[in-house]
């Protein structure tokens, strides 16, 4: 039987000791990722939620190693990430625009090369899910939204309207109307400049990303394309809330390519969803219901028909519903995850 495991990040502020003042204020990716894991949690998946404080490096990447170790061929891991996301500097010529694109995490950014670098420890046949909610867009786009967004009933209107269509539980009221989920440029110079040192150290031990380097089945969903900027509004991510209002409490039953033209036709027309793979055996994976923790592989590796539904044979599927939660000394949080996914993932008795 298969085995999901999801992580789900989500920051709505970041250590100002590591960004030179700035706290990264938002308002609604804590409620992303608490709505991704009750998504996650309803089909079956063990979860690991890590908001703000607890979301740093050293935990995302022991969780990531964690699941890494443990799932083997035909299991899924789901990884949801809303926040900021950033642009840094980079000499290598093998980027094609000098910049590696980052995650803001609590602590430090995360750089693109260390994600796909995370990547490449998954086994094989195991299919890995990523939904980033964030962007990595410039001031010029910023400003640009930023005029739009002020000067436009009807731009406004678009985005609110999506919110509208998800209200999830968790979400709480919000004085920022509008946000933009990219780290202005001026604070991320400010925040590089003052930890020069320590993100050299951290590119020059990181692996460019290679060829066939990535033996899983990978999906990226991302919030917007490489020129736009991912908004929250009302309490969301814009993608976020489209995502949470096409998978309508389980009722989506296409597979992942519709899944993603769905979610795309409900965004505002200044936000175009991106859906990239990676790596191998990723036909039988593309043509399953979304979040289907069954393996679409049969007995003898031949791709089997796409489930109706995730929830449609739960006899197949070895279910988990405990979530996380790290107590105490932050600095054995890293420990205490991987414990908690070796055992959560450990096959049950009989």
């Amino acid at each position: 039987m298969s085995t999901g495991f999801a992580l789900h990040i989500g920051l709505d502020n970041v250590d100002p000791q590591a960004y030179a003042g700035w706290d990264g204020a938002l308002d609604g990716a804590e409620n992303d990722a608490t709505a991704m894991a009750a998504l996650t949690g309803a089909v079956g998946f063990k979860r690991c939620v890590l908001l703000s404080s607890r979301a740093t490096s050293t935990a995302v990447f022991a969780a990531l190693r964690s699941a890494a170790t443990q799932l083997v061929a035909g299991d899924i891991c789901v990884v949801t990430y809303a926040g900021h996301g950033g642009q840094m500097p980079t000499s290598d010529s093998e980027e094609a625009d000098r910049l590696d694109e980052t995650w803001l995490l609590f602590d430090r950014e995360v750089l693109d090369d260390e994600i796909h670098q995370a990547l490449t420890a998954f086994a094989a046949g195991v299919r890995v899910v990523v939904v980033s909610d964030s962007c990595h867009s410039g001031t010029v786009i910023r400003e640009f939204y930023r005029q739009v967004l002020e000067n436009s009933a009807k731009a406004r209107a678009s985005y609110s309207d999506v919110a509208a269509r998800h209200r999830a539980p968790a979400a709480r009221s919000s004085a920022r109307t509008f946000a933009v989920r990219a780290v202005p440029a001026q604070e991320q110079a400010r925040a590089v400049a003052a930890q020069r040192d320590r993100y050299l150290r951290i590119r020059q031990r990181t692996p460019r990303p290679a060829d066939g380097d990535v033996s899983a089945a990978v999906l990226l969903m991302a919030a917007c394309q490489d020129n736009q900027a991912a908004m929250e509004t009302d309490g969301h991510g814009t993608f976020t809330a489209a995502l949470l209002d096409v998978w309508n409490d389980g009722g989506f039953t296409g597979d992942y390519r519709k899944f993603h033209e769905r979610i795309r036709a409900s965004m505002p027309p200044t936000q175009t969803p991106n859906l990239l793979t990676l790596g191998r055996d990723l036909a039988g994976f593309l043509a399953q219901v979304p979040l289907t923790i069954a393996s679409p592989a049969g007995p003898l590796g031949t791709s089997s028909s796409p489930q109706a539904s995730p929830l449609a044979a739960p006899d197949r599927v070895r279910t988990f519903r405990v979530e996380v939660a790290i107590e105490g000394d932050a600095a054995a949080a890293p420990e205490a995850l991987r414990t908690f996914i070796a055992q959560a993932l450990r096959p049950a008795d009989g």
